[in-house]
């Protein structure tokens, strides 16, 4: 069966992914502000999805379980900037770069909103094996051309990145590289045959690209309990901070963020989630955040 963003649109792991994601842009513009030379902000995601999604009353739509449950709360006062910036974007829909019914935005949307503040150009390249994925990105941005292309808010979108010497090139190139791999630790990479290479390329002691990675993982799983699995590992040799997260004990109710831009406000941002949800507080007490 095809993965289906807009089920999952909004649930506890976009809770925790998107927070993070609007801190590590946020800094990685601000430090690129001085430089004279700074031109359009090249945005790389390797699994893009949609850019805006719906959020149908149906229970069967996980959002009910992660911002519907957070909205029942209401905003703390005291928040970091980029959770504040995150509840405002679901709460009432952006005019920019088009007017959508409300409902809950896709990282590319996210990306080129924190450009928009920021007052910069941005040259999106978004990937997605989705055709519905794809369509939804070409409405909503402008008109693809190559990347490389000198004018204002350029936007390539393509089915896969193949790691081809050009591609390489395109992924070194880029000012910030975003992956959210469907299926993770799934036996049949049907649908994403090559996403392992593309993370191999970047799990480099030297590459020093700002990256941020979401990757699912089982709320038991050794990286709360013990050992952290192979590809955490691999990512801590080359440098990058890890944070798992979880928000039950048993099943696929957790996941892994690794980074080598912005720790602080990442890690910020994400105890600011835990703490607002109360994961590890309630039923039974288990630690819901752990830092590398």
């Amino acid at each position: 069966m095809a993965y289906d963003h807009h089920l999952k649109a909004g649930n506890q792991g976009d809770c925790v992914k998107h927070p993070p994601l609007i801190a590590a842009l946020d800094e990685v513009l601000n430090l690129q502000s001085s430089r004279t030379d700074q031109g359009s902000f090249h945005y790389l995601d390797v699994f893009s999805g949609h850019a805006w999604h719906p959020l149908p009353d149906d229970k069967k739509y996980e959002w009910r379980n992660g911002i519907g449950q957070l909205a029942l709360t209401g905003l703390p006062n005291h928040v970091p900037h980029s959770v504040a910036t995150w509840w405002s974007l679901w709460q009432a829909a952006p005019e920019w770069p088009r007017t959508n019914p409300a409902g809950y935005p896709g990282s590319a949307w996210i990306a080129a909103d924190r450009c928009r503040k920021a007052n910069r150009s941005v040259k999106l390249e978004l990937y997605d094996h989705s055709e519905e994925a794809r369509c939804d990105l070409e409405r909503t941005f402008p008109v693809s051309h190559p990347i490389q292309d000198t004018s204002l808010n350029s936007c390539l979108i393509a089915k896969s990145l193949e790691l081809n010497e050009a591609k390489q090139e395109q992924i070194v190139a880029a000012d910030f590289v975003f992956f959210d791999p469907p299926g993770w630790y799934s036996d049949k990479q049907t649908e994403y045959p090559k996403w392992e290479d593309t993370v191999a390329h970047v799990l480099k002691p030297r590459w020093e690209k700002p990256t941020l990675m979401w990757m699912p993982t089982a709320g038991n799983d050794r990286v709360f309990d013990g050992q952290p699995s192979k590809k955490i590992r691999e990512a801590a040799d080359a440098g990058y901070k890890w944070t798992a997260v979880r928000w039950q004990i048993a099943g696929a109710e957790a996941c892994v963020l690794v980074y080598n831009c912005a720790v602080k406000p990442i890690q910020d941002a994400i105890n600011s989630i835990a703490e607002m949800a109360k994961w590890g507080k309630v039923n039974k007490t288990f630690e819901a955040v752990r830092h590398s």
